[in-house]
């Protein structure tokens, strides 16, 4: 399996989380009838500060599993 499609299946599995709702949802909405886009923007770039690095990591390690012959 390569990197690719390991990137493709966790966007895919990540998918579910983001369609559901949920405090980032409820903030957005919030602070965006008050700040307007710049309260969007800012919680989006917030969560992919977090989200990114975590779902790399995360890719890689099953990339790292699924390559290793003793698993």
């Amino acid at each position: 399996m390569e990197f690719l499609d390991v990137a493709v299946q966790t966007i895919v599995i990540s998918a579910t989380g983001v369609f559901s709702p949920g405090p980032l949802t409820a903030i957005s909405a919030s602070r965006g009838l008050v700040q307007g886009w710049k309260a969007g923007f800012l919680c989006a770039l917030g969560h992919m500060i977090i989200e990114l690095p975590l779902s790399f990591l995360i890719a890689l390690g099953l990339l790292e599993t699924i390559s290793n012959q003793n698993v």
